[in-house]
């Protein structure tokens, strides 16, 4: 590395010396010296930092600014009081050091490393090189910056990760506010309704049936569905158009029913003992039936014990006392009811079946009744416990039927 001193101004010193510092913001520069004391006066290199006392400096003073901690002043003393050679002198609170210096040597004083030589010398490698190595040399020598750097680095980081995070999240919860502003509109109409974004940048408008959605339909109107990308969809239909695919590509499913209660989750019910898939295919056949399903961000399978769907049918069936006759097949299980039933009776049963059907679906499970006739229609009447069968004009028959 050339000396920033230009030949005709080291031609003018009588005798002197130079010192580069090789630590710092100002490393790489070097000062000429005259015979006798130069001091150096070291301090932070904070702009915002006031010092208004370098005006008061000695004129033989040089301010050199430091990051972090600094170091002690010292003062370079070039053929000082008739003692000839370069000596550097550490000024501390304590008792200062003075060592000897030459081309050769690197002197360090807290974080400051220095070099010093006389004018017509030239610098050894090892400070040649020492400008090259600064940086791991400065981590060495200062782990408070080091640490700085760290933090400095740490928190960078950390605002820009947290800016991402702040636009992602921004983005991805746009379509959500989108479904949240026309789930409100909605319930302004008096209309109820599941709004969801879907993966295809529209709103699917949920409803439970089709009369739901057509009243739905007539009260936005075409207009406003399209600008809003809306689409309205009944769920009954749905789950109609969505099992009809599963019983057409994948037969060797055999299914309860599936569930559209939480429709951006969907639930299907499989047979745990005959579910026909690897562990791959069920993986393969998730994924196709969540395409299928645009405004769902995730399908549940969930495996279930046919027994306890065939065990929960046939104990209700004997509490109610109702006779049957059970059949399994490869597809499920039949219950046939083929006897005579009150109107009582008749509407237990169809209450259990209903409730029955809402929990496990009515693909593997079915009920077959067959009602006979009746002798007594149109000629008994029930209120309570108590009953009466005209049995012909002026006879009555009581029954208890408790």
């Amino acid at each position: 590395m050339e000396s920033d001193l230009r030949p005709d101004e080291i031609e003018g010193l009588p005798q002197g010396a130079v010192l580069r510092l090789l630590s710092g913001p100002m490393r790489g520069c070097e000062f000429a010296l005259p015979p006798g004391v130069t001091l150096f006066v070291i301090g932070p290199s904070d702009p915002a930092f006031d010092r208004g006392w370098q005006t008061e400096m000695p004129p033989n003073a040089i301010y050199v600014p430091m990051d972090g901690e600094g170091g002690d002043n010292f003062e370079v003393l070039v053929d000082d009081a008739g003692r000839e050679g370069l000596f550097v002198r550490t000024l501390n609170e304590g008792a200062g050091v003075e060592v000897a210096i030459d081309a050769s040597q690197i002197a360090r004083i807290g974080d400051v490393r220095v070099g010093v030589k006389r004018v017509d010398a030239a610098w050894s490698d090892e400070v040649q090189r020492s400008l090259c190595a600064q940086a791991r040399l400065d981590d060495g020598v200062n782990p408070a910056r080091v640490r700085r750097r760290w933090q400095q680095a740490f928190w960078s980081c950390a605002v820009v990760v947290l800016l991402v995070a702040s636009a992602f999240f921004y983005w991805h919860s746009e379509p959500q506010r989108q479904a949240q502003s026309v789930s409100e509109y909605l319930e302004s109409l008096g209309g109820r309704a599941t709004v969801l974004p879907g993966n295809d940048d529209h709103l699917y408008v949920l409803t439970e049936d089709g009369d739901a959605r057509n009243a739905l339909a007539r009260a936005l109107g075409a207009e406003v569905m399209k600008r809003e990308k809306l689409v309205l969809v009944a769920l009954d239909e749905e789950n109609a158009r969505i099992t009809q695919w599963i019983d057409t590509s994948r037969t060797e499913v055999l299914y309860f029913k599936l569930s559209l209660d939480d429709p951006a989750v969907p639930e299907l019910w499989i047979n745990r003992k005959q579910k026909g898939l690897s562990d791959v295919e069920m993986a393969q056949f998730r994924q196709a039936l969540l395409e299928r399903i645009p405004y769902a961000h995730r399908v549940n399978i969930t495996l279930h014990d046919e027994t306890e769907a065939n065990g929960e049918a046939e104990d209700a069936l004997k509490r109610q006392m109702v006779p049957f006759l059970r059949t399994d097949t490869p597809e499920g299980v039949t219950f046939h009811i083929s006897t005579e039933l009150d109107d009582v009776q008749l509407r237990r049963l169809y209450g259990f079946m209903q409730t029955f059907e809402k929990r496990w679906g009515k693909r593997l499970v079915h009920f077959n009744v067959d009602l006979r006739d009746d002798w007594t229609a149109k000629q008994s009447y029930a209120y309570g416990p108590t009953a009466y069968v005209k049995d012909g004009p002026h006879q009555w028959r009581f029954i208890n039927r408790q």
